[in-house]
């Protein structure tokens, strides 16, 4: 990945959107990885715990846990390659190797924002059950 510094171009400026991208979404797919391992602990411990005609519905949250953790790693190691790819993106001496970097990350950008929409409405709906299924409310 091209690096940026402090003085810059206006024509470094998607140098920069670029990297600070790669950073966030670095960031944000290690805290999804974070916040599925401990949903999934919690609804594997709860699973133990609940009438047998709840434990199927578990059971297929913890598997969505898992598929989305699968797909979390994906796009971790796809976001790494992207990155190593992104080191070429220095040696551009043109507006076709410019387009072909920024089409790449355009595309990577709308992959990784569906990505989390989906992690987004997962987490809600399993936080409205966990608020609405405590006995305490």
């Amino acid at each position: 990945m091209k690096k940026t510094q402090n003085n810059f171009k206006a024509c470094d400026l998607e140098n920069i959107f670029i990297d600070k991208d790669f950073i966030s979404w670095t960031e944000e797919l290690n805290i999804v990885t974070v916040e599925i391992e401990f949903c999934q602990n919690l609804f594997i411990s709860i699973l133990n715990d609940v009438d047998a005609s709840y434990q199927s519905k578990y059971n297929n949250i913890i598997e969505k846990l898992r598929l989305l953790k699968n797909e979390n790693n994906q796009i971790k190691k796809e976001l790494f390659a992207l990155g190593i790819q992104f080191e070429g993106y220095v040696e551009c001496q043109d507006m076709q190797c410019d387009n072909y970097y920024m089409v790449m990350h355009l595309a990577f950008r709308d992959r990784i924002e569906q990505h989390f929409s989906i992690y987004s409405k997962l987490k809600k709906k399993l936080l409205l059950k966990i608020n609405k299924e405590n006995p305490k409310n």
